[in-house]
């Protein structure tokens, strides 16, 4: 795409959507950034701090497959799933009896499932240098490490912290990181079909992570269409109806798709 293709492009659409996304609740950041074939930014709110959420499984996946790429943990270790620790919320852990499966595999299943088990199997897997090492490699200044992702541990998430700067270094460290080309997978192949990927469809893919706490409800991700590669990330907090946030995070995702498309044209 040309630099005229460009200018002649003002991104008025995008950012009038995000700015009206954003003046619908509370606590609301997005951040839209173009980074193939040209880069372009459209922000509103990217520095107020948000509760971090099961978005805090991104860092310590990643964290996890680059201690196990220099050979300072094994991903190859087996676990028994039916040993996990037990949760009111969906696991894979129903699935499973009596057969292992190895940590790696478990880091797989915190991010396509967001299985909040699995995530606690690998935080207590990695030790926490690695995790802070992860984020210092991502240049991130806001974002803190979770305790835990088990039931009792939801009040301890709803205090750690991040923003959509933050997310957005996140994002962008792990798919510059050759590494970290599994985690790229998992994303790919995350629940699809809500908040902003609900009406994303094929060929495009939304390679994505949500967080949802009580007043909760994020979706980061990288959108592929057959000419562009786009971050995007969107944190609400405060919200007095989640369910319907994410409602308007589909509305979004769909505006931003037909923008996204007068982009490339």
């Amino acid at each position: 795409m040309s630099s005229k293709t460009l200018q002649k492009f003002s991104g008025t659409a995008i950012q009038a959507s995000i700015k009206a996304f954003a003046e619908g609740g509370m606590r609301r950041s997005v951040i839209v950034k173009i980074k193939e074939p040209v880069e372009a930014e459209w922000v509103v709110n990217p520095e107020i701090p948000h509760p971090a959420a099961s978005l805090l499984k991104v860092p310590l996946v990643g964290a996890l497959l680059k201690a196990g790429a220099d050979g300072s943990v094994s991903l190859d270790e087996s676990v028994r799933p039916d040993l996990l620790e037990q949760t009111c919320y969906p696991t894979v852990r129903a699935a499973f009896s009596g057969s292992t499966l190895t940590i790696a595999e478990l880091a797989a299943l915190a991010i396509i499932t967001s299985d909040n088990a699995a995530a606690s199997l690998v935080l207590k897997h990695l030790p926490p240098k690695h995790y802070f090492r992860f984020l210092a490699d991502a240049g991130c200044d806001s974002t803190d490490a979770p305790q835990g992702f088990g039931d009792d541990c939801f009040g301890g998430l709803s205090r750690v912290r991040t923003t959509a700067r933050d997310q957005l270094r996140i994002l962008e460290h792990v798919w510059e990181t050759s590494s970290l080309n599994s985690l790229c997978d998992w994303m790919s192949n995350n629940i699809r079909n809500s908040r902003l990927s609900a009406r994303i469809d094929p060929p495009s893919i939304f390679a994505h992570k949500t967080g949802t706490l009580d007043g909760v409800a994020h979706d980061v991700g990288v959108l592929t269409t057959p000419v562009l590669r786009t971050f995007i990330v969107v944190l609400s907090s405060n919200e007095h109806d989640p369910v319907a946030t994410s409602a308007e995070m589909a509305d979004l995702g769909c505006d931003l798709m037909h923008s996204l498309a007068e982009f490339s044209s």
